[in-house]
């Protein structure tokens, strides 16, 4: 893996970042949630036991990070946060779209 931090977009609270990085020992992490009270919430629960987690609000189509910035990205149940443009332009690998 890269030097660069994981990137979780759609975050939520936080949750599932903070036990993917329990696995990961020393490896930062960048979280962007577009609920402010999620990120709040992320932020007082997990960021203070883990200093290497990074929650930022934010929305995937306006994540201002450099290219190649990140070792590796995910996202996990998204879709309902998605306008319907984003959701119909999107090729999906074997599934029909939502």
């Amino acid at each position: 893996m890269g030097d660069g931090p994981i990137l979780e977009v759609g975050a939520g609270t936080g949750e599932l970042m903070s036990r993917v990085a329990k696995r990961f020992g020393n490896v930062k992490f960048k979280a962007f949630e577009p609920v402010a009270e999620y990120v709040r919430y992320a932020r007082e629960k997990y960021a203070t036991e883990n200093r290497l987690l990074d929650y930022r609000e934010g929305v995937a189509e306006t994540i201002d990070l450099p290219d190649k910035s990140v070792s590796a990205a995910y996202s996990i149940n998204i879709w309902h946060s998605c306008g319907s443009e984003a959701v119909n332009g999107c090729g999906f690998v074997g599934s029909e779209s939502p």
